[in-house]
Formats: C-alpha cells, structure tokens, sequence
C-alpha cells in the first residue's frame, strides 16, 4: 500500500482455498467433490454456468496439476455475499462521516457511479447504485456524474461516493475523475481541491495496484472497499499464493501457453481479454453477474473449443 493511503473497511479476501495452495496432494476428486458441496449448499452456482469438471477437460496432461491449482484458488462471490460486502463498505462511510446515526447519513450523502474509459449503460457502477438504493440512499440522492458535479460547484458539503464492484487497476475511477462534464467542463478534479465536500470510492472489493493508483493520482478520495486483494492473490505476482513452491516458477509459462492454444490474445496486459488479465492483475475470481477484466481469461474464455470455467454474462 502506498505511503499515506486512507482507506476503510478493508480487509484480506479470505476463501475457503486459502491454505491450501501449498498443498503438494491436491487431486482432481478432492477438487471436483469441494466445488460440488459448493453448488450444493449454493455457495456456487449450478454447472450450468459454472462447470468445473468440463473445464479442466481443456489441459493437457502435464498442465493439470497447475489447472488444479488454479481451480483451488478460484473465488466466486455470490450476490448474498457482495450485498453483506457492499454494505459493510459503504456503513464504513457513514460511520466516519457522521455520528448521528445511519439516517443522518443518508439525508445528507450523494452517491454516483464510477463509469468506464467509455461510459456505458452496462457498466457496473449502475448495479452498485442500486444496492445503494436497497440500503435505503433515497432515490434523489443518486445522481449521475454531471450531476454530482454540478452539486459540488455549487457548494455541496457533505459525502460524495462513488460506487462501484472491483477497483482493479484503477483505470475506470480516474477517467471518471478526470472527465469533464457539463457546459462549464468541470471535472471532479478540477472541483475537489476548493470544495467542502468529502469524497468516497466504495467499491466491495479493491486490488492493491488499484488502491495505490488512486492514492497517487486522487489524494482527496478516501477509498472503502469491503475486501482487500493483495498483490499476491494474482496468479503471475512473484509471491502468488495460488502456487505451490515446486510451481511457482514455471506457472506463469503454463497459463501463457493454454491460453495460446484457446486463442486469448497477447497485449501486454493492455486490453480485457489479454491472457494475463487487465493490468496484468491475474485474478481468479468472479460474480454472478460479471466476470471482472483483471480476472485470467483463461477462466471464461468460450472460443476455439474453449470450454469456460464460468460463463461471462458481462
């Protein structure tokens, strides 16, 4: 974390797998009957949508070891769970805001969306507002970005936040910093530094690349994420507690070369659908209604006879 980061409601991702990826005995059956009592007790949903038995159909015999590391290690986070996340996130704010109580908050909050490098309907800060708005945020309380922005000109004082799922690289929450709105071409960043109001990115989960960028270039915004991704928890970082020692330095070879063979592309991390993830972040986890960018492709990937581990719906 960088030096002087404010950050709240955060904690590591702790998973049932967690532990068990220096195991040297992990086997298929012990795998394959986990994820079944999973499905069963609906932690994870049904093989419909996420099969991992068909996926580790895709490797060859002298990947599988690493196909089954790679399945301890997945995380998939039901819609029961993130709403427990979110709200643990986003109570976080109130308490530090006010002491008046949660009604006290949410007659005086603002909430917007974080919106991608291009904005679109399908983003995910729409969904978070909702969830605002099911924690009781009034319906005139959620406003778009051109209009938060029009509030803060006009001297809004108090907790502006910005929701959204995953900060991953960072990416989408600077653009829409960044970006000017409206006939006067305010930006958020060009607002910040002369307004009474406090800024908040809540999100239910934040990746430590992320919340390092946010820090260097947004130091007015305190981020709340209900889940803390470590650097670590991505399959390519140096110390990834997805591996075992004895695969640690050959792992990233293996996902370089299956994602090859299924036809993921190779950007340098640059785009969504590179093999190493968005950013390169590697990650190995999922919603029910998305599959993040800085999640391994290798996971969800449908073409050339792929067979996904978890179908992308977004």
């Amino acid at each position: 974390m960088a030096q002087g980061q404010e950050v709240i409601a955060a904690g590591l991702v702790v998973s049932p797998n967690h532990g068990l990826a220096a195991t040297p005995d992990l086997t298929r059956d012990y795998l394959i009957g986990k994820c079944e009592y999973f499905s069963s007790i609906g932690i994870w949903p049904n093989r419909t949508t996420l099969d991992p038995e068909r996926w580790l159909s895709n490797f060859l015999d002298e990947e599988t070891e690493y196909a089954l590391y790679l399945l301890n290690a997945f995380m998939y986070f039901s819609p029961v769970l993130i709403d427990q996340i979110f709200c643990t996130s986003i109570r976080a704010i109130g308490r530090q805001m006010t002491r008046d109580g949660w009604n006290r908050f949410l007659d005086s909050v603002l909430v917007t969306l974080v919106t991608g490098e291009e904005p679109n309907v399908t983003d995910s800060g729409h969904v978070f507002a909702r969830r605002a708005r099911a924690l009781g945020v009034p319906q005139e309380r959620i406003v778009s970005p051109e209009e938060a922005c029009d509030r803060i000109h006009s001297g809004f004082d108090g907790a502006l936040v910005f929701v959204d799922d995953l900060v991953g690289s960072g990416n989408q929450f600077i653009e829409t910093w960044n970006r000017t709105y409206g006939s006067r071409n305010d930006s958020f960043l060009s607002l910040a530094p002369a307004s009474p109001a406090k800024f908040y990115y809540c999100s239910a989960f934040s990746t430590q690349l992320g919340l390092e960028r946010i820090n260097s270039t947004c130091p007015e915004v305190v981020v709340s994420s209900g889940v803390f991704i470590p650097g670590s928890y991505g399959a390519l970082a140096p110390d990834s507690v997805v591996w075992p020692s004895h695969l640690q330095s050959t792992a990233e070879e293996f996902l370089r070369s299956a994602s090859a063979r299924a036809g993921i592309p190779d950007t340098g991390g640059t785009t969504p659908n590179d093999w190493r993830g968005f950013a390169a972040l590697g990650l190995t986890i999922a919603f029910e209604d998305s599959v993040p960018d800085a999640t391994l492709p290798i996971t969800y990937w449908e073409q050339n006879g792929w067979h996904p581990l978890m179908r992308r719906t977004t």
